[in-house]
């Protein structure tokens, strides 16, 4: 017995041992180095350590502009829900609209700074959705006679949705400086004001009237398959 443990304290002193010639060649190889290091730099002129840091600086720039980047990208559900939609879309609006925006440092907030100015310019395509609310749909039945006659009274429509389309992305420039940067909140706000301009044009396209015309035929239109109905004269009145 005394002979087995002796046999193993001879195993684990070898180990040590050679644990302490590898930490110890480790340390001599890093301060050969460092003395190295130590012995250029002293022995260097100062204006050819100017020209070094000069040429690390520009290699460090070229490697920032050639070597391609790769967006990273991770999505995470946060929240969800679902909600009840009682909108009757009778008219879209499709349309591509460019932004062209810039952003740079001001004195006083009106001297523009040179050399500070980034800018972008894109384009996505926007959809506007119209219709009315089925639940202010109401309607009255009149008949008199021969005459026969429902009347819908409704609301005019709104606008139910206005929003950019996915995948319609396309950006014409990006030019960034280096002392001023376009954030994402910057973009998300951006892509707020093309949604908001798409849903501006689409109102100065007379979306809602177009919607107002096409709701009355949609009605019209289920009244008249009806077999039961189909005899009665549609009227409308908005509310």
């Amino acid at each position: 017995m005394d002979q087995e443990n002796k046999e193993i304290n001879k195993d684990d002193l070898k180990e040590e041992i050679k644990a302490e010639i590898e930490r110890e060649n480790k340390k001599e190889s890093k301060q050969k180095k460092e003395g190295l290091f130590k012995l250029f730099m002293k022995n260097t002129s100062t204006k050819v350590k100017f020209i070094l840091l000069i040429i690390i600086i520009v290699a460090i720039i070229i490697l920032g502009v050639l070597v391609p980047t790769k967006l990273n990208s991770k999505e995470v559900l946060l929240d969800f829900g679902f909600k009840d939609v009682g909108v009757l879309v009778t008219q879209e609006w499709y349309g591509k609209m460019l932004e062209v925006s810039s952003k740079d440092r001001k004195l006083f907030d009106t001297i523009s700074v040179p050399f500070t100015e980034s800018k972008i310019i894109f384009s996505m395509d926007v959809e506007v959705l119209a219709g009315i609310n089925f639940k202010d749909i109401e309607y009255e039945v009149k008949e008199d006679n021969d005459q026969k006659k429902i009347i819908i009274k409704l609301p005019h429509s709104n606008i139910f949705k206005s929003y950019t389309v996915d995948n319609t992305f396309e950006s014409y420039l990006e030019s960034e400086s280096w002392f001023t940067n376009i954030t994402s909140t910057d973009q998300q706000k951006l892509r707020d004001k093309v949604t908001e301009e798409g849903e501006k044009k689409a109102l100065e396209s007379g979306i809602l009237d177009k919607a107002d015309k096409n709701a009355e035929n949609i009605i019209r239109n289920m009244i008249k398959s009806n077999k039961s109905t189909k005899d009665y004269e549609v009227e409308f009145e908005y509310k």
